[in-house]
């Protein structure tokens, strides 16, 4: 069948081989899975609304951040202080 399809398409088996393994779904997902799921939106908020700073930054001030972030804008759909501030 390999052959067929070289033969067909004009390219070489190793190239041949490469095509219709991208073709296939991957077996899994490379990496880490994600440990913020929940709080990627409420972390992108925050980070949006005190100028972006670098992680260096806003790690230190984080709780300080939830705390006026909640006082402007009330309540969350996600606790954020669960998982943001530790």
């Amino acid at each position: 069948m390999l052959d067929e399809f070289c033969e067909t398409t004009k390219l070489e088996r190793t190239h041949a081989i490469k095509v219709l393994r991208t073709l296939l779904a991957p077996l899994r997902t490379a990496g880490r899975k994600s440990v913020y799921s929940g709080a990627t939106n409420v972390l992108k908020k925050i980070w949006l609304l005190f100028d972006q700073p670098c992680s260096k930054l806003l790690h230190p001030v984080m709780a300080s951040y939830v705390a006026s972030y909640e006082s402007m804008r009330k309540a969350w759909t996600f606790r954020p202080r669960n998982c943001c501030c530790a």
